[in-house]
């Protein structure tokens, strides 16, 4: 019974990694962008922009391939 769940937990982690890695490298690099304080207002906007819409393919993708396995 652990095993199965265990395996489970496994299985979502490797589908979400690369969400995860997206969402970490976004609050990464937000941090170090608004600490410095040499990039205007609209450029940090469009960091956040850009990790979000990129965001939005990869669940995409993800969406497509689960329905393409089911």
């Amino acid at each position: 019974m652990c095993w199965v769940v265990l395996q489970g937990v496994m299985i979502t982690l490797c589908a979400q990694k690369y969400l995860l890695f997206l969402l970490s490298l976004q609050i990464l690099t937000e941090n170090v962008i608004s600490g410095l304080s040499v990039f205007s207002p609209p450029v940090r906007a469009l960091i956040s922009l850009l990790y979000r819409v990129r965001r939005i393919f990869v669940i995409l993708d993800w969406i497509c391939e689960a329905c393409r396995l089911a």
